[in-house]
């Protein structure tokens, strides 16, 4: 089955060393979404997270 993303934020990186932690806040207006990150590095390597699905907070 062939999902189709589009794209619900884009959040920069830094140059730190250290381990950083992301965050992104959408409201929920489906009772269920599906997501993957897209990572990009600095030579433009593109790899992708695994698919997770979220279903709002009742």
């Amino acid at each position: 089955m062939v999902k189709n993303f589009t794209t619900a934020a884009i959040v920069f990186g830094t140059d730190k060393s250290e381990t950083e932690e992301y965050q992104f806040f959408e409201k929920a207006s489906k009772p269920k979404s599906v997501y993957r990150i897209k990572l990009i590095n600095k030579q433009r390597q593109v790899a992708y997270s695994k698919i997770i699905t979220v279903s709002p907070a009742s």
